[in-house]
């Protein structure tokens, strides 16, 4: 599914790393991310973490997951910020999910 054609059904892919722009997250288990296409836009979730993506292609809209997924790290896990408890049990999911992280060899 490299372009925004029709799917009958959604597709599951399960992914074991994140590349946003300025680095990669390593994930201790595969993140499911469900993928709907429609005439011209494809859409990748992940409704338990709140991550989103929506591009032209599958390539755009899971960028677009990525930099979901990099935003919400940097805003609940890295943040000195006071969380709510929804806040809170966020921040612990995704420090639960990511294994490692390293610089995007694009950046280095």
């Amino acid at each position: 599914m490299s372009s925004a054609a029709p799917s009958a059904s959604p597709q599951v892919l399960s992914l074991w790393s994140v590349p946003s722009r300025e680095r990669v997250f390593r994930l201790a288990r595969p993140l499911e991310v469900t993928v709907n296409a429609a005439a011209d836009t494809v859409t990748c979730e992940n409704p338990d973490l709140h991550l989103y993506g929506t591009g032209a292609t599958l390539s755009h809209a899971l960028a677009a997951l990525y930099e979901d997924f990099a935003f919400l790290y940097t805003q609940f896990v890295e943040s000195d910020d006071q969380l709510s408890p929804d806040g809170e049990r966020l921040a612990q999911s995704l420090c639960a999910w990511v294994k490692a992280q390293e610089q995007h060899p694009a950046t280095r």
